[in-house]
């Protein structure tokens, strides 16, 4: 099976959810959005759920990156 970047991203931890778009962490990104609706907060980020980044969306600049919220076992901070 091939392996694509964003599974070598999330490297076998539990993916809480998958996300298109930007990696921004304004407030009107899919992003934070994403993280909101799930119950997270940025003081949350590395130490609940990080931030598994793939490849690029689309052959343009505005179409952003695959990326999945996934959960951490132990926080990295």
């Amino acid at each position: 099976m091939r392996k694509t970047m964003l599974d070598q991203a999330i490297n076998g931890r539990k993916v809480i959810c998958y996300v298109d778009g930007l990696v921004s962490l304004k407030k009107n990104s899919n992003l934070y959005r994403a993280m909101k609706a799930h119950g997270y907060t940025l003081d949350d980020l590395w130490v609940k759920f990080d931030i598994a980044v793939g490849g690029r969306r689309g052959q343009h600049r505005r179409d952003g990156y695959h990326m999945a919220i996934v959960a951490l076992d132990q926080p990295l901070v």
